[in-house]
């Protein structure tokens, strides 16, 4: 800081380096951009699952007959790959909801 500078110097020195920092902030954050986009999607996907089980559990069931009745090895293997969706999701699901509650909290003062 120059000790000759006035007041509205130093107000527009600071809003210039303000202004360079805000644009190194979205230079910066465009590298997360994609991964948070793709995280919005997924909560979305799963907040709109949570609110449709009935229909959705009917189809899984449907489709699970279906393919027990024409290729029964290859509903083994998905059914093994279902059980593990299932459980990553049982395990995900307390994660999921710290997320919505941060996401839901005012931002400190």
């Amino acid at each position: 800081m120059d000790p000759d500078e006035t007041p509205a110097q130093r107000r527009q020195r600071l809003l210039a380096r303000s202004a360079e920092l805000r644009l190194q902030l979205v230079q910066q954050s465009r590298v997360i951009e994609r991964p948070l986009v793709w995280a919005d999607r997924a909560q979305a996907l799963w907040q709109w699952a949570q609110t449709r089980r009935g229909p959705l559990l009917a189809g899984g069931v449907a489709l699970t007959a279906v393919l027990l009745l024409r290729r029964p090895r290859r509903a083994v293997g998905l059914a093994a790959k279902l059980w593990s969706l299932w459980r990553l999701a049982r395990r995900a699901a307390p994660l999921l909801q710290l997320a919505a509650r941060l996401q839901q909290r005012p931002p400190p003062p």
